[in-house]
């Protein structure tokens, strides 16, 4: 598991993978001059990292984490989300039981230094960082079942318990004004978005089907959700349930479907300026990560490791 305090800073892994698939030159908009932060969970080590990946060199991925620790365990990182001034990555990590999973945090220009933001026994996951960059959004098991609560990223000190139920809270995801705030909630048997404020003053329901809804996103204009949710009666290429990205108006309940594919894409994450979608797939086999333009239709792969699942793709851009 991740360690801390007198093991904080490690040493990175050596070397890492090179792939023998070629990479597809960019030819839309500004991409070479973009990169993405994301996990990268290593199927041989049973570990995961976080990388940093130039969209100029696709198969260079650096690690700000190494996927294992000092004494060769693996370190299990996940649920990334970047600071609005694109300095710090906050993620989930822990050990084999999810009861020791806590939220730690790492420097973009410090390699192989992390340390603890939350310390307790519960499960505290799937931090998300607020744009003002005040609070962080967490899910934790604190009080019992998954719930979703705000942390003062100043003092790492909690602020707000924002919801109180038996459902299992999921995927916060911050509105651009810092005031309203996305999340996942099974209450009604399935998985589907609501929406709150930063002190739980109400709670909206903003999907209502019989689709599985998850991993919300906002537009920077505030008015548009991306999320992955299940088709249907359709099937991955692996047999297994559909997953699409779609992109939700807000207001008017109207869904554009901007990603299609035969595999379960997931993780779906607009760049700052609004112009580009990046999100994970397994159409493939494994997990890649895949840019889409929202003004061409051009879309990119830009991880190729057939040894790991790359998956939360974050723009490493200042919002």
């Amino acid at each position: 598991m991740f360690h801390s305090d007198e093991q904080m800073r490690k040493r990175l892994v050596p070397a890492l993978l090179l792939v023998a698939s070629l990479a597809v030159p960019a030819t839309a908009g500004d991409l070479e001059d973009r990169a993405l932060v994301y996990i990268s969970s290593d199927r041989t080590s049973a570990g995961a990292a976080v990388m940093i990946l130039e969209l100029a060199l696709p198969l260079l991925p650096r690690p700000l984490t190494p996927a294992v620790d000092e004494d060769g365990e693996p370190n299990l990182a996940t649920n990334a989300s970047l600071s609005p001034d694109a300095r710090t990555v906050a993620f989930e990590a822990g050990g084999l039981e999810p009861s020791s999973l806590e939220i730690y945090l790492t420097e973009i220009d410090r390699p192989g230094v992390y340390r603890n933001f939350t310390r307790n026994s519960a499960a505290d996951t799937a931090p998300a960082w607020s744009p003002d960059g005040t609070m962080l959004a967490l899910i934790s098991d604190r009080d019992g079942t998954p719930d979703l609560y705000v942390v003062d990223t100043g003092t790492g000190e909690l602020s707000r318990r924002l919801t109180n139920s038996v459902a299992r809270e999921s995927d916060p995801a911050w509105h651009p004004d810092s005031v309203r705030l996305a999340y996942v909630s099974d209450s009604d048997g399935d998985k589907d978005v609501y929406l709150t404020d930063a002190v739980g003053s109400f709670h909206e329901r903003l999907t209502d089907n019989e689709w599985s809804d998850s991993d919300p996103a906002w537009h920077p204009d505030g008015s548009r959700l991306a999320l992955a949710t299940t088709v249907p009666g359709e099937r991955s290429a692996a047999g297994d349930t559909n997953l699409d990205i779609v992109i939700l108006d807000v207001d008017s309940g109207g869904v554009e479907y901007p990603v299609r594919s035969a595999g379960r894409d997931i993780n779906p994450a607009f760049s700052p300026d609004g112009r580009y979608l990046a999100y994970a797939s397994d159409r493939n086999g494994d997990y890649e990560l895949f840019v889409y333009d929202l003004e061409t239709g051009f879309e990119k792969q830009v991880t190729f490791n057939d040894a790991a699942d790359d998956l939360f793709p974050l723009w490493l851009e200042e919002r």
